[in-house]
């Protein structure tokens, strides 16, 4: 059976254990059943924002908070310019330290594969696949994970509500994933207002403090919205100007 009638049959099959308004995690299951990877991601992204959508299991949701705490990585390469990026220990070492420094302490990803989701000249957003092994995803791998992520985004295309009636499909969008992941921005806001800053240096100051307390943005988000953490003490972090 070839692999996009694997995909195909595959995910319908997790969507029914998921349930509906978990499309995208059973897409992602889908992948890992499917493609040679231990873990997969997806997420929707457009400029700074990313939002997760659905990953096959806990590790590869970790994985992905950890790249948008970060704020770089493969995700946004492959987002930014259109074509898969293949990712080794070593490579991210070199790229991206610090994002290889999280990785290494809090998964077991040794490889990886961030492709594009798009639809036309549409970009949705990124599959990203992880390996335990320290093994290079080969040409082959990256030839069917394109494969996967073009199915995927037709799939999630189709999924989206129709203008004319909002209330439609989509419910995933809702889920906790993506509800914690706004709170970011809820969190960019309230620093916009209390410390004077724009968004994107709203945005940087936020991700320098989750990275001092070594814990992820989404995590550091959240206890601002809640009042567990002060606005106000977030200014101990800026740098000064001396």
């Amino acid at each position: 059976m070839r692999l996009v009638d694997r995909f195909t049959e595959r995910w319908p099959e997790q969507l029914a254990v998921a349930g509906p308004e978990a499309l995208p995690t059973a897409l992602a299951r889908a992948a890992v059943d499917v493609l040679p990877f231990d873990g997969a991601g997806l997420s929707v992204m457009s400029g700074p924002l990313r939002l997760p959508l659905g990953s096959s299991d806990e590790a590869s949701a970790t994985a992905e908070r950890l790249q948008f705490s970060v704020g770089e990585g493969p995700c946004w390469q492959a987002h930014r310019e259109g074509r898969p990026v293949v990712t080794t220990a070593e490579s991210m070492a070199a790229n991206w330290p610090v994002l290889h420094d999280q990785h290494r302490r809090r998964t077991s990803f040794r490889a990886g594969l961030s492709v594009p989701v798009s639809v036309g000249d549409a970009a949705l957003g990124v599959l990203d696949l992880y390996r335990v092994e320290e093994r290079v995803p080969q040409p082959s791998d990256v030839h069917d994970a394109v494969v996967v992520a073009a199915v995927t985004a037709e799939v999630l295309f189709e999924a989206l509500p129709d203008v004319d009636n909002p209330r439609s499909g989509s419910s995933w969008l809702d889920r906790a994933p993506a509800r914690d992941r706004r709170q970011v921005w809820v969190a960019v806001g309230m620093v916009n207002l209390v410390l004077g800053l724009d968004s994107p240096a709203a945005l940087a100051l936020l991700r320098a403090r989750a990275f001092a307390d070594d814990r992820t943005l989404d995590a550091l988000a959240h206890d601002l919205v809640t009042g567990q953490v002060l606005v106000e003490d977030l200014d101990d972090t800026r740098p000064s100007d001396s």
